[in-house]
C-alpha cells in the first residue's frame, strides 16, 4: 500500500508540473539578453520545485555586471521580494576577503607568506604531538594546511559573542590534527588566526580594516564583515525549508564567515580577480598577486593526490566543462547558502545567495548552468559537458575485489561500514552495501571503475538525489592509509578512511556514559553527547544543533589514561578529546573548546 500511494504522489507531481521555459537562442556573441529572459523564467521555477524561499544572483565578467536579480522572498512574512541588492549572510565566502587583506600585507612588505605566523601574531600556540614544533605561516592557513582544528566551537555561535582575540589562550589548549602541511583539512579557526595576525599588525579591528582597505575601494556599498545581520528592509531573513523560518546565530570568527553582502557586491570582487586585481581603473591587488591566489599549493603534497587543489583561499577544480579551469568558494550558516565561482580563462562569474538551508545542491547546478550558456554566449560555441560515468549494467565484483571496500570506516560524517550486498533467491550476492549516518546506500560499479551510490527508501523506491549520482567512489592507498575517494563534476575529496578496532582501555571504558556540556560553555551547545561501545571501537557521539540533525558517532583511539583522538583522515578528523580536572574534583573530558561532564554512571 505503501509503495502505490508514494507512486501515485510520484504521477501526480510529474502531471502538475509547469512547462520548462524552451532553451534561449544563444548564436549571437555578446548578445546576453536572450540568456537573462531564459533566467528570469526558470529560476522561479527552480526555486520554487527546491522549495527555497529566496534567492539572487549575478553574471560578471572582467568588465562589467552582466545581469543580476533576486527571486523569490527575502521575507516570506512580509512579502517583501529578493532582489540583487539584498543583503545575506555569506558564510564562508568570507574567506577569500581575509585571504585578499593579507595579501595586500604582502604586497607592501608587511607580511611575507612562509614565515611563522608568531612573527605577527606573538601569543599564538598550539600543541602538537608531531615532534618538533610546528612551523605554521599565513600560507598554511590561507590553504587549510596548517593542521588546526576546523572550530573551536565553544562560543562560536552565541547571543553577544566574546572578542576575537579569546580563541587564541583556549587555542594553548588544543591540539594540531596534522603536522602542517600533511592534508587539506578545512579549518575556520585558521582563518580567525589570520584575521587576528591583521588585526595585531594594523592595531587597527578587523571589520574596520576590512572596510576601508578592501570593501570600500571594492565598492561593494552593502558589504560589511559583522558578528550578525543588521537590521532593515534589504536584509534577508533565514530558513529552514519554505515554510520555516528560523533565525541566524552570530558568530565570534568574524574573519571566517561574518561578511554581510549582497550578490551585486560580491560581483564586485567576482570582477576585480577576473580582471586580474582591477575595477574601475583602480588596482586593489597586483596581477601577479591574483595569479598566485588561483594557482594549485599542495600539487606536491601526498596526502592531497586524492583532493581538489587548492589556491589561496580559493578552491580549484573542474568546472561542468571538463578542460575548463575553475576557482570557487561557497559558504553555509544556519540557514544561508552561498557561491563565488568563476571560470578564470573564460573570463566569467557568477555570485548565487540564498536564505534556505536546502539550497546548497540546487545553487551548485544552477552555477553551472548559468556559466556553461554564458561560455556560448561569450565565444559563440557550446561547451562540452565533462563527462559523468554511466552506470555499468550487470557488471559484477569478484570476491577480492569487494574484500578491498568491506570494512568499517571514519569520515567527516562519522562512522560507516561497507557490506557485501545481499543475496537474491538464486543465491547470488548483489553488489555493496553501505551503511553511514544510518542510512543505507547500494552501490553499483561504474565505467570509471569507481562506484555510485544509490539511496533507496525503505528499500522500495530509488530516491537518489541528482547531487548523489553524479558522485563517484573509489579506494585508493595514499600515506600509507586506505581512504575512500569522492568523484564529483567539480573535483575529488577524500571522505573517509578504512579503520580496525583498537583495544578499549580499562580507564576509556569506565567513562562510557551520557554526558552534558559544562556550565560554562556558551552558544550553539553539542547534544546527546555520549561515550559509547560500538562495533569494537570507543565512540564519542553527539549532534550539534541548529547545525546537524543526525547524531554523529565518531570513533576513537585512546593515546593514553586521558587522551584519546578521533579516527580517520581529512577534514575535522584526527581531535583530541582529553581528561581534565573539574572544580569539585571530578573528570570532565575537553573536546573542541567544550568541557563535558558525566551525567550518571554506566
Amino acid at each position: 500500500m505503501l509503495a502505490g500511494v508514494m507512486l501515485a504522489m510520484a504521477l501526480a507531481a510529474c502531471s502538475s508540473a509547469p512547462k520548462q521555459p524552451e532553451q534561449p537562442d544563444l548564436s549571437s556573441p555578446g548578445d546576453y539578453a536572450p540568456l537573462s529572459r531564459y533566467l528570469d523564467a526558470r529560476i522561479p521555477q527552480q526555486i520554487g520545485e527546491a522549495g527555497i524561499v529566496g534567492l539572487s544572483v549575478a553574471l560578471v565578467d572582467e568588465r562589467r555586471l552582466i545581469w543580476s536579480q533576486g527571486f523569490g522572498f527575502s521575507d516570506l512574512d512580509g512579502k517583501i521580494p529578493a532582489t540583487a541588492e539584498t543583503v545575506y549572510r555569506t558564510g564562508s565566502v568570507a574567506k577569500l576577503f581575509t585571504t585578499a587583506l593579507a595579501m595586500q600585507q604582502v604586497e607592501q612588505g608587511k607580511m611575507r607568506l612562509d614565515q611563522p605566523i608568531q612573527r605577527y601574531l606573538p601569543d599564538f600556540s598550539v600543541r602538537s604531538r608531531f615532534g618538533t614544533p610546528p612551523v605554521i605561516t599565513p600560507r598554511l592557513l590561507m590553504t587549510h594546511h596548517a593542521g588546526l582544528p576546523a572550530n573551536l566551537l565553544n562560543g562560536m555561535w552565541v547571543g553577544q559573542p566574546a572578542p576575537l582575540e579569546t580563541i587564541l589562550p583556549a587555542l594553548k589548549e588544543e591540539y594540531l590534527l596534522y603536522p602542517p602541511r600533511y592534508i587539506y583539512s578545512y579549518s575556520n579557526l585558521g582563518a580567525s588566526v589570520l584575521g587576528l595576525a591583521l588585526q595585531r599588525m594594523t592595531g587597527q579591528d578587523f571589520a574596520a580594516l576590512a572596510g576601508h582597505a578592501l570593501l570600500q575601494p571594492l565598492g561593494m556599498r552593502q558589504a560589511a564583515f559583522a558578528t550578525g545581520l543588521p537590521l532593515g528592509k534589504e536584509v534577508s531573513r533565514a530558513y529552514l525549508d519554505a515554510e520555516t523560518r528560523t533565525g541566524e546565530l552570530p558568530l565570534r570568527d568574524v574573519p571566517a564567515g561574518g561578511l554581510n553582502a549582497s550578490v551585486n557586491d560580491l560581483a564586485r570582487f567576482a570582477q576585480m580577480t577576473l580582471a586580474e586585481g582591477r575595477i574601475d581603473g583602480r588596482r586593489i591587488l597586483k596581477a601577479e598577486t591574483v595569479a598566485e591566489m588561483l594557482r594549485a599549493q599542495n600539487a606536491d603534497v601526498e596526502m592531497d593526490q586524492g583532493n581538489t587543489p587548492v589556491g589561496l583561499g580559493w578552491h580549484l577544480g573542474r568546472s561542468f566543462a571538463q578542460h575548463e579551469p575553475m576557482a570557487e568558494h561557497s559558504g553555509a550558516t544556519v540557514a544561508h547558502r552561498s557561491l563565488m565561482r568563476i571560470l578564470p580563462r573564460q573570463k566569467l562569474g557568477v555570485v548565487i545567495l540564498a536564505n534556505t538551508a536546502n539550497a546548497e545542491g540546487m545553487i551548485d547546478e544552477l552555477a553551472d548552468e548559468i556559466l556553461a550558456m554564458a561560455v556560448e554566449v561569450k565565444t559563440g560555441e557550446r561547451p562540452q559537458p565533462a563527462p559523468v560515468p554511466e552506470r555499468a549494467s550487470k557488471q559484477k565484483l569478484s570476491e577480492q575485489e569487494e574484500q578491498r571496500y568491506v570494512g568499517q570506516y571514519a569520515g567527516a560524517f562519522g562512522y560507516g561500514t561497507i557490506e557485501p550486498g545481499r543475496r537474491n533467491l538464486l543465491g547470488a550476492r548483489r553488489g555493496l552495501r553501505a551503511y553511514f549516518v544510518d542510512k543505507r546506500f547500494d552501490l553499483f560499479r561504474r565505467k570509471d571503475d569507481s562506484f555510485g551510490m544509490k539511496y533507496q527508501l525503505i528499500g522500495l523506491m530509488d530516491v537518489t538525489p541528482h547531487a548523489l549520482s553524479r558522485v563517484g567512489v573509489e579506494r585508493r592507498s595514499l600515506g600509507g592509509r586506505e581512504v575512500l575517494l569522492a568523484h564529483t563534476p567539480s573535483g575529488d575529496s577524500i571522505v573517509a578512511e578504512k579503520i580496525q578496532p583498537v583495544p578499549i582501555p580499562a580507564s576509556w571504558r569506565a567513562r562510557i556514559g551520557a554526558y552534558q556540556v559544562a556550565e560554562s560553555a556558551s552558544g550553539a551547545m553539542p547534544d546527546q553527547v555520549a561515550l559509547i561501545e560500538r562495533d569494537g571501537f570507543l565512540m564519542l557521539q553527539y549532534n550539534l544543533p541548529p547545525f546537524e540533525d543526525e547524531v554523529m558517532a565518531m570513533p576513537l583511539k585512546a593515546l593514553s589514561d586521558t587522551e584519546a583522538i578521533t579516527l580517520g583522515v581529512g577534514n575535522g578528523l584526527g581531535y583530541t578529546v582529553r581528561v581534565v580536572p573539574a572544580p569539585d574534583g571530578s573528570e570532565r573530558l575537553r573536546v573542541l573548546g567544550y568541557e563535558l561532564q558525566r551525567q550518571n554512571a554506566r
